[in-house]
């Protein structure tokens, strides 16, 4: 398809677009904005067809704006309930549908367990009128996937790994991510079974429609196909690794299970296992019927706050960490855009107990390591100072995910340790001072920054004049400020931009020698490590946060004023 206008435009030699592609058009007399989507509905009209109905909406400009196609395709399958979730849920249609609307991130952080109950009711509800549901979130992969999964362990008999494995007989990408894995495996563990004692006793008139005998039979479907809840494609784990995982007699059969994940990456990124709807992939589950019996299980709402391809809950020994491969990201992102980041208006806004396990009142971050990276630095700390709290701040989404992941695993593996460390996905030259009290800080790192070579994106430097104040603001008197990278102009420019800033002063060699962390600073990060084994130069400068001078020079005077 191509698209022209102002003399740009876009094609695919496929004809269809995997994700809304966003055009301004000067040359039609106004900016128009073309969305080009491809669109597909996962709607069912008996439980066995469970997320299993495919239909694509091609989106033609002809045809008229795409809401259109969407709205019809939606009265046409007799939907009356939707429930979105993701980032910008919102009602669409409030005079044709029943709308139940959560706002939530598919990282890793995000808690979604709260929201477990009222999920339950909505659907339920739907079902006992005889209407149909419309479960979507942004890829149909793991915000919606953990909602079914969790409404389908709250009215049958089956637990999480028999449930997911329902769905993936229909839906075979269906992944929550790392941190829902966990939310599901300890709401099963948990407050399943008073789930399942509320709604039996909130709703005593449930017909028996035999839904037990119906997920036997998807999960059956599933094995067949392989694909169970241990079976998954984008999985970073060894499947040795999870609970009730295939084993493999023989390297042919390892060989088909790698070209199998290997087709199914590809059909994901050709656009073949997703679409959009209004921005959002969709994914639906419709006129589901009500469960047969319920019987008993209790929700745990381990919380955490910014959809990784981890799959995993298995035992702590046989945890294993995410891999890097899996998280694919650009290596830049622009600081200045608006990124739609959500922050507390100030500091004690911030409830630190959704990223940090161990911390406890009265404690506050200490380190922070600016653009974090893998995470390689925030682990090391971690250990090297148990009882301090160092927080990772990066701009990219995957990145983020990934250490995520990383600490969620570690944990897991090594329980009581790693509860001081976490990562925060946010914007550094913006959003710090809404996090961090004045003088919080003892020490900050930025660790092989992103160089902006080009002279006009010298602006979006992490290290520049304007943003200075900002760092000098959060730290404390004596604080430290280490810098490294390879690059040796970006070296020369966060020494002049330090040192000729009033309020820091860079430390002597020989203490910088003395220092247990500077040789941390190019051993344990990933790019660090890149450097050394291409036989580079890592250039590295300390600089301590001294006392203000002219409050110094106030407070003399003040002094001096009172014993006159």
């Amino acid at each position: 398809m191509r698209m022209a206008g102002g003399g740009r435009y876009i094609e695919k030699v496929n004809k269809r677009f995997t994700r809304a592609a966003i055009v301004s058009c000067p040359g039609l007399g106004d900016t128009w904005l073309w969305v080009t989507r491809l669109t597909r509905f996962y709607l069912v009209s008996t439980w066995e067809e469970f997320l299993v109905s495919e239909r694509e909406e091609k989106v033609n400009s002809s045809r008229g704006p795409p809401g259109t196609d969407r709205k019809q395709k939606l009265q046409e399958s007799k939907i009356t309930h939707v429930l979105s979730i993701h980032d910008h849920a919102e009602p669409e249609y409030t005079d044709l549908f029943t709308y139940k609307c959560i706002q939530v991130s598919d990282t890793s952080s995000s808690d979604l367990s709260v929201y477990f109950a009222e999920c339950v009711d909505f659907i339920h509800q739907c079902r006992l009128s005889g209407g149909s549901v419309f479960v979507h979130c942004a890829a149909g992969i793991s915000r919606s996937v953990t909602i079914t999964v969790v409404y389908m362990m709250t009215v049958s008999e089956y637990n999480f790994e028999e449930c997911l494995t329902a769905v993936r007989a229909c839906r075979e990408v269906a992944n929550p991510n790392y941190g829902f894995r966990l939310q599901l495996k300890q709401y099963e563990e948990g407050k399943m079974r008073e789930e399942r004692k509320r709604v039996l006793a909130d709703y005593p008139t449930t017909p028996s429609l035999g839904d037990n005998t119906a997920i036997a039979d998807l999960v059956k479907t599933a094995k067949e196909k392989g694909r169970g809840a241990s079976d998954d494609p984008y999985s970073a784990m060894k499947p040795s690794s999870f609970t009730g995982a295939r084993k493999t007699d023989s390297s042919s059969e390892e060989k088909k299970d790698e070209q199998k994940t290997e087709k199914a990456k590809k059909g994901a990124k050709k656009g073949g296992l997703l679409g959009t709807t209004s921005g959002v992939l969709a994914f639906a589950a419709a006129e589901l019927q009500h469960p047969r019996t319920l019987s008993a299980m209790e929700t745990n709402t381990a919380h955490a706050r910014n959809h990784s391809a981890t799959h995993v809950y298995a035992m702590a020994e046989n945890v294993d960490l995410p891999q890097k491969r899996f998280y694919r990201q650009r290596a830049h992102s622009n600081p200045l855009a608006d990124h739609t980041f959500s922050y507390p208006a100030r500091p004690n806004l911030m409830d630190w107990r959704t990223l940090f396990p161990a911390w406890e009142q009265g404690k506050a971050v200490r380190f922070l390591d600016v653009g974090c990276g893998y995470g390689g630095l925030l682990v090391r700390l971690s250990e090297l100072y148990p009882d301090t709290l160092v927080l990772g701040v990066e701009i990219r989404v995957k990145v983020s995910d990934y250490v995520q992941d990383r600490l969620m695993a570690l944990r897991q593996k090594h329980p009581g340790s790693y509860g001081n460390a976490a990562v925060l996905r946010t914007n550094a030259m913006k959003y710090l001072p809404n996090y961090l009290e004045k003088g919080q800080l003892r020490k900050m790192f930025f660790l092989f920054p992103d160089p902006h070579f080009k002279k006009t994106k010298h602006k979006w430097r992490i290290v520049n004049s304007l943003i200075l104040a900002e760092y000098a603001y959060l730290m404390e008197e004596g604080g430290i400020v280490y810098t490294a990278t390879d690059v040796e102009e970006l070296h020369q420019w966060m020494v002049e931009h330090f040192t000729s800033f009033p309020l820091f002063q860079r430390v002597s060699e020989g203490e910088e020698g003395e220092d247990p962390v500077v040789p941390l600073l190019s051993s344990v990060t990933e790019e660090g490590k890149k450097v050394e084994r291409a036989g580079s130069r890592v250039f590295v400068a300390c600089f301590r946060r001294i006392t203000d001078p002219l409050t110094s020079d106030l407070t003399l005077e003040t002094e001096t004023f009172a014993q006159t």
